[in-house]
Parts: structure tokens; sequence; C-alpha cells
């Protein structure tokens, strides 16, 4: 080669050529037909489509085609994306590692985990009990072979979210993950975080909120394209509290969301059970597709065994014996303390306060979440953290989980703990100190919001029952007349949390004469203004809100048994035509201790049923599967019946009901409402017919107690469902 060129040297020159051009030319020559050969190398690995796309998004993004195969180019890409995902989620794993442990203040959810003393031997198993998943992870190897993976069912405080994070942590601890942890929860789902909600669920929302929260960059066309890509083989997707998603989304979205790709891929998803109830137990597509397990309550030895090791823990070996010893003797002494331990969230906040003492009330899961709040905000300005007042902090954490309740808040960040504080009253000059002071508030997690936002953080209780008793707790300082705001929550629906946490505080109102005499002059005088409002109003809607509070109104009045207010509350109730208004005071007054208004409510719709006039018991009935959730529940019309084909829910939590001492007093409702949909509800017989089969023994024992009480054995409900049950072959 070198003579030839050192020939050609001689003669180029007279033909106008030159060793450099024909050199050059030489080059060209060979780097186009490498770039041939590349070109023909990524037709035949891609295929000719793919081959197209890929170098339309390399071009649009800047990428040097041809310099290097396209497949080489996505093969780079994807490592980086890859190493950079892994740093991404290992520094956000972290930070939630680093959050407190709920029902614990200084002590982080790393050290439960990271403790094999403090791991929970609860578990979470099917109802065959075929699989069985630790509260901590890490999963079976693998889900039964006709599921994708796990749908993880318990009640709020069972370690629901807790697994989550034990899942994290084991992804954490592999020091070359090949897989791609990514967990999902409310936050990604608040307006204005990200993409609007008709593209929540898809792959390209999915590739923005892993773009957003975890890379913290934008992407390239190409690198987006890669990275979507990789989803196929690298994606292990966790979907932690379905049920505030979905609450978060509204019911079309929802809807959506659960027949989504994003959804179809997760191989965790935790929900309460009482949307599981309502909704997914019903859905086949997702009860198909995932292995249902349940939370299973920890028995005795571990509850007693659980309080000695986290004594020692929070303590240290020299108080914790005592410690100890205090909240075991309690957990003997009082049947009420050993029905709450039962929940690991309960269990630990009773340890962490040594046990209840007293100061908040009987006791109730409210009073041992009174206890926790105030311990641990008093605790914040004994030690110096800060010097605001724990019932200014607890006043304006009522108004946070209020805004954040019905939805107004979006994004809770500084602006609306600001808003809180002024709700609470807390003058202008003193807001900067509280805002300060929440900020580090332990009840309060600070999560960050997507760059795209200013970076602002989100503000959520760091467990959402928390949010749910704040918003009780607002509900009750109103009644016993500490604050002025509060009133509109009768406007409202109540999730059942709320109002098991409400129903609480109205009870033990109920117990204390002198706060009940008050609590129901507030509440008689607020049903006065909403019924005046009802007839002043000047438009229908108007109408419609001031009759739904009157009649949440009616009911809580009724409930709290007090005798002056009782009667008067008869006498409406018996002169009523507004059916909402009517059956709601009727069902209070019997919790309250007088069922002369229900037992004729129910007497006049079985008269009009007798002649042939469903109406009345067809506007119950409605009632009915909208407060138990088998249908929605219109505010502005509450007893229209939707004509859905469900009402598993209303069964299964009516029958659970019959065997509970606080739900006692509305036994001939609940058996009413079971004797129609056996007989008179075509819609939904056959759901009626499959919830009936698995509580029949449960159904049967509580009608044999029912008619064992001579009290109630007059009346034609339990012989009626009795033949009921016989005659769909149940009985």
């Amino acid at each position: 080669m070198g003579h030839l060129l050192l020939h050609s040297a001689e003669v180029l020159p007279l033909v106008g050529l030159s060793v450099a051009g024909l050199l050059n030319g030489v080059y060209q020559a060979l780097l186009w037909l490498r770039r041939r050969a590349v070109t023909r190398g990524d037709r035949r690995r891609l295929g000719e489509r793919e081959y197209a796309l890929w170098r339309r998004l390399a071009e649009q993004s800047g990428q040097p085609v041809g310099k290097e195969s396209l497949t080489a180019a996505i093969r780079r890409t994807r490592q980086d994306l890859a190493a950079a995902m892994v740093e991404g989620l290992s520094k956000e794993i972290r930070a939630r590692l680093d959050r407190p442990a709920s029902g614990a203040v200084g002590f982080a959810c790393r050290e439960l985990l990271e403790s094999p003393d403090l791991l929970l031997e609860t578990a979470f198993v099917s109802q065959d009990a075929t699989i069985t998943v630790p509260a901590q992870g890490p999963l079976p190897p693998t889900a039964p072979p006709d599921r994708k993976g796990f749908l993880v069912v318990g009640r709020p405080g069972t370690g629901k979210s807790v697994l989550c994070r034990g899942l994290e942590s084991a992804w954490l601890a592999d020091a070359d993950p090949t897989r791609w942890l990514v967990t999902l929860d409310a936050v990604d789902f608040i307006a204005g975080a990200y993409p609007p909600p008709s593209r929540v669920g898809g792959r390209e929302w999915l590739v923005d909120i892993l773009q957003r929260r975890v890379l913290g960059s934008s992407l390239s066309v190409f690198e987006r394209r890669v990275l979507d890509d990789a989803l196929d083989s690298a994606l292990t997707l966790v979907i932690d509290g379905l049920d505030e998603i979905v609450g978060l989304l509204g019911a079309a979205d929802a809807d959506r969301f659960l027949s989504s790709w994003a959804f179809s891929q997760a191989e965790v998803v935790t929900v309460r059970s009482s949307y599981y109830e309502s909704v997914l137990r019903g859905s086949t597509s997702v009860v198909r597709r995932l292995h249902t397990v349940f939370s299973r309550a920890p028995d005795e030895s571990w509850i007693l065994r659980y309080i000695d090791v986290l004594s020692n823990r929070l303590l240290g070996s020299a108080d914790a014996a005592a410690h100890a010893q205090t909240v075991k003797e309690l957990w003997t002494r009082e049947p009420a303390i050993r029905a709450l331990a039962s929940n690991p969230l309960l269990l630990t906040m009773l340890v962490w306060t040594h046990g209840y003492e007293g100061a908040d009330g009987s006791i109730d899961r409210s009073s041992v979440y009174r206890q926790f709040v105030r311990q641990s905000l008093e605790r914040e300005v004994r030690d110096g953290r800060n010097a605001v007042p724990s019932e200014v902090l607890i006043s304006v954490l009522c108004e946070l989980a209020w805004l954040r309740f019905r939805g107004s808040a979006g994004l809770a960040g500084r602006g609306t703990l600001q808003l809180a504080a002024a709700l609470a009253g807390v003058p202008e000059a003193g807001r900067r100190e509280v805002v300060d002071a929440l900020e580090t508030c332990p009840l309060l997690t600070l999560r960050a919001r997507p760059a795209a936002l200013d970076g602002e953080y989100d503000a959520g209780f760091y467990h959402k029952s928390f949010e749910e008793y704040f918003v009780a707790r607002w509900v009750e300082d109103w009644i016993q007349g500490t604050t002025e705001r509060g009133s509109d929550f009768f406007e409202q629906i109540d999730g059942p949390e709320v109002a098991f946490f409400v129903k609480e505080s109205v009870y033990r109102l109920s117990r204390n004469p002198p706060l009940r005499r008050f609590a129901a002059q507030r509440l008689k005088g607020l049903l006065e203004k909403a019924l005046a409002d009802r007839g002043q109003s000047t438009d229908e809607r108007s109408a419609r809100i001031s009759s739904f509070a009157a009649g949440r109104i009616a009911y809580y009045l009724g409930a709290i048994g007090d005798e002056p207010s009782r009667a008067w509350l008869e006498r409406l109730v018996s002169e009523q035509t507004d059916f909402w208004v009517r059956r709601s005071g009727a069902i209070g007054l019997a919790f309250g201790g007088a069922p002369a208004c229900v037992n004729a409510f129910i007497d006049e719709m079985r008269v009009g049923m007798e002649s042939g006039n469903l109406a009345m018991a067809r506007k119950n009935i409605a009632v009915e599967l909208g407060f138990y959730g088998d249908q929605e529940l219109d505010p502005l019309d509450p007893s229209a019946d939707r004509g859905g084909e469900s009402c598993r829910r209303l069964v299964s939590r009516t029958i659970a009901e019959l065997g509970m001492d606080v739900e006692a007093a509305n036994w001939r409702m609940i058996l009413f409402d079971l004797n129609y949909l056996s007989r008179h509800r075509e819609a939904s017989a056959s759901s009626f017919v499959a919830e009936i089969r698995p509580h029949r023994d449960e159904l049967t024992r509580a009608l044999r107690t029912l008619r064992a009480d001579p009290r109630k054995a007059c009346h034609p409900e339990i012989s009626e469902l009795e033949e009921s049950l016989l005659a769909i072959g149940v009985g």
C-alpha cells in the first residue's frame, strides 16, 4: 500500500489530485461502507419499522446517528438511565425509611425494619390459608400461577404501608438490583402534581412520574423511549393505599385507573378493608388477577412480647421493664385495651404513651389517638424544638385535616399551612412561628413536590388515620363549643373511618351529663338553622344541601341521648315530611335509647308494602345502599335508587353490625333492609344471594340471639328473614 501511494504521489498531480484528497476519499468511502454495515445491522436487529422509529427519535434528540449503531446507542442510554434510576430510587427510599414509624415519635421506619427483634410477626393471609405474606416482606417467591401479584387488604394500622417499606428496604439492601422497585401512593395522584387524570395509568404517565420524581431531569424523546421500553423488563410496581388514591381521582377516573396499564402491572396493591368490601370484591378483573391476602390479628403471646421489645427500644434497658409491666397490667385489666391492642398501630401508640392515663376520657380508639397527639406535641415543647402550645397546633392540625379531607387543599404546601393557621385563629404575627413548628411536627410528613411545581412540599399526615382523627376532632370541638368552626361538616359526606371517630365522640359526650346537655343545645340550634335555611332557600340546590345537613344533625342529636332534646326531636320527626330528615332523626333517636320513632317509621314502610306501595321502602334501601357504598351517595338526592346490581357491602356490613354492641340499637332496620333485598329488589337479587351464603352461619346466630330476647321476638322481621333464607336455600 505504501509503494502504491508513493507511485501515486508522482502521478496524481498530473490529473489534479493530491495524496491528502485521495486519503480523504478513501476514508469517506470506508466510513460510508461502515455506516451501511451499521445500518444493515440495525435494520436486521430492530426491524424496518422499529429502525425507522428509533432513527427519527435519535435525530430529533441530536443523537450521533451513524457514528455508532442505534442498538449500541440504545444499550448505552439504557445503562445510563438504569444507573440514574437506581440512584434516584435509592435516595427516595432512604427518605421514606427515615420517616417516623407510625405510632411512635423519634423512631424511624428504618429502625423497625433493621431490628430483627422488632419485626412484626403478624401477616397477611389468604382466606384458604395457602399463602402467607409477612408484614414486612419479602413476598413469597411467586404469586400463585394464575395470579400476577398480591392484593393486600386490612383495616387502618394493620401494617399495609409497613409491608411496602419492607419491600423497599430489601430492595435497597441489594448491591446490584436488576429491577426498579417503584412505589406509587396518593401523592402521585394529587391534582396539579402530575398529568391530568385522563392520562393517569398509562405508560406515558408513568414515564412522566419517573422522569420528574425519580430522575429529576428532563429527558429527550430518545431517552423517554428507552425508558419506556425498559419498563417491560425492569419494573416492579407497588401501589400503596388504593382507597386513598381513588378518593382523590373520583369515581370515573378511578374506574379508568383500575383498568389502566399501570394497575395491570402492579405486583403489590394495598387497600383498606372498607374499599375492598364495597368495590374490589365485586370486581372480577381485579380479583382474578391478584391473589388477595387479609390482615391477621396478632395473638396474645406476640402482643406481650412486642410490649417488652418495643419498651426496651424506646427507653433502654434501665426503665423498660417497669414501663412494659405497666402496659401489660393495663392490657390484662381492661378488655377495651385488649381489643385495641390487636391493631399494631394502636398497640405501638399505647406502648409509646406508657399505656393509657385516663385523662382523655373513656378508653376507645379516639382517646388513644387524643393521648398520643397530646403527648407528642407536648414533648416537642418540652424538648425545646418549638414553643407553640400544643392546643394551638392541634387547632391548626384540625383545620389542615379538614382542608385535605374535603379536597380543597390539593398539594398542601406552606401556603396551605398558613391558611390552616389563619382559619384556626392564629394572629398574623404568630403564623410564621406556627408554620415553622408544623414543618417539624412529628405528626406530619413533608413530601417533596415535583421540581416543575417550584420544589415546594406536600404536608401530609404521617398516617392517613390521623387525618381522619383530626377531622372528627374538629367536629367534636365544635359540638363542645371550643370552636365556632366545624358546623359545615354536616353538609359533607364523611368516610367510614371519620364516621367511626365521630360516633365515638358522641358516645363519650352522651356519658357526661353536663357536656351532653351543652352538646345537645348546640346541635339543636344548628338543626333549627338548617331547617330554616331550607325553607328560605331561593334555589333547589341550596335547599337540598340544607336538608342533607339537617338529617345528619338530627341523627347525632338523637344519638347523644339528651332527654329534653329527645322529646323535641321526637315531635320534629313525627311531623317531618322530608324523608331524609325524618329517617335520620328516627335512627339517631334509636341509638340514643328511644326506638319508638324508628319502629313507627318501619311500621309505616310495612303498611305501604302490604298495600303495594313500595315508594317509602325503596327510598330507604337507596339511602342504605349509598351509606354502605354499593352506590354513590348524593347529598342532593340521598334517597334515589340508581338501580345498581350490587348490594354486597350493605349485606356484609349490616350482618357484621348485628354482632356489635355499638350498633345493636339498629337491629330492626337491618333486618328490614335484608328482607327488602331478598324479596323486592330484583336488580341486586343475585348479589344478595352471593353475599348471604358466606355469612349464613353468622346471620343465623344473630337471628337466634334476637329471637331469644322477648322485647324483640315480637317483631315480624325475624321470622320473615328466616323464611327468606330458607326460600333461597341458605337457611
